[in-house]
C-alpha cells in the first residue's frame, strides 16, 4: 500500500480482492489530524504474516472472525472518516489496534506507544503498516501538543499530514 499512497496522494482507500489489491484516492478536503510516533524497534512484517497464518492453522474460526471484524471496522472507519467523525474514527483505531494485538501482530513498545497516546489525549491510536515493531499512527485533535507530551515519555514523534498531491513528473530529459 506504500507505493499506492505515494502515487495517489491523500487519502485513499485499498481493497483485496484475493491476491489483487487496488487503491482509490478518496476525493474530498479530508483532513487527519495524525502523529506518527516511532518505537526504534524494526518492524518483522514476514515474520508477523507467519505468526498470523500459525495462529490461523490452530484456531481457523477465531482468527478468520477476528480478520472479518477488522474488515467491519475499516468498512466503518471509512464511514467515519467521510462524515468527518474524527472522535468515532478513533475508537475504531483503538478497537483495531486490540484485535491486530490479539493476532500477535503487535509489540511490547507498540502497545506501549499507543497506550501513552492516549492517556496523553489521542482520540484513536493503533500500530502502523504489518506490525512487529516500528511506528504507531495516533488521531489527535492537536498533534503538535500530543507530540510533545509523547515525546516526553521517550518515544520519537512527529505531526505527519496527509500529501495532498501524488506523486508527479515534472519533467523528463532524453
Amino acid at each position: 500500500t506504500g507505493p499506492a499512497c505515494a502515487v495517489l496522494g491523500g487519502a485513499i482507500w485499498v481493497e483485496w480482492h484475493g491476491e489483487n489489491m487496488s487503491a482509490v484516492k478518496i476525493e474530498g478536503d479530508i483532513q487527519l489530524p495524525l502523529l506518527m510516533i516511532c518505537t526504534g524497534e524494526s518492524t518483522r512484517t514476514k515474520e508477523m504474516i507467519e505468526r498470523v497464518l500459525a495462529l490461523k492453522k490452530e484456531e481457523p474460526e477465531v482468527v478468520s472472525s477476528i480478520i472479518d471484524t477488522i474488515g467491519v471496522i475499516v468498512e466503518e472507519g471509512k464511514k467515519a472518516l467521510l462524515a468527518g467523525d474524527l472522535v468515532k474514527l478513533g475508537r475504531l483505531m483503538n478497537l483495531n489496534h486490540g484485535l491486530l494485538s490479539a493476532l500477535g501482530v503487535s509489540s511490547p513498545s507498540l502497545d506501549r506507544a499507543v497506550w501513552e497516546a492516549r492517556t496523553a489525549g489521542a482520540l484513536g491510536a493503533k500500530l502502523s503498516g504489518g506490525g512487529g515493531g516500528g511506528c504507531v499512527v495516533a488521531l489527535a485533535m492537536r498533534p503538535e501538543e500530543l507530540a510533545r507530551r509523547i515525546g516526553e515519555r521517550g518515544f520519537e514523534c512527529f505531526p505527519a499530514n496527509l500529501a495532498t498531491e501524488g506523486a508527479r513528473v515534472e519533467s523528463v530529459e532524453e
